[in-house]
């Protein structure tokens, strides 16, 4: 469409930025989340015991809330779930 050639990269680091994850496995054409849910990365987080307790992702709306990941509420204005958005995206 753009007469160009992408890839979708998806990368997991930490707070201060090291990369923990990274996955190249789809054009850049796919979505988000559809390269999420088929990387190794998602198999691996679906196992018990991956994550320590207490520990997620956060993940933009692309993602879905899971056990494992944390994404903000769409659509909101004022309220519990803009409070957790806002504390989410800092």
């Amino acid at each position: 469409r753009k007469h160009k050639f992408g890839l979708n990269m998806q990368g997991t680091c930490t707070l201060r930025g090291k990369f923990l994850d990274v996955s190249i496995g789809h054009p850049g054409s796919t979505s988000d989340y559809l390269s999420f849910i088929t990387s190794p990365l998602r198999y691996k987080l679906e196992t018990s015991g991956f994550l320590a307790p207490g520990l997620h992702l956060i993940g933009d709306n692309a993602y879905t809330n899971t056990p494992y990941m944390a994404t903000p509420y769409p659509a909101t204005t004022g309220g519990s779930k803009d409070a957790y958005n806002y504390y989410l995206s800092h």
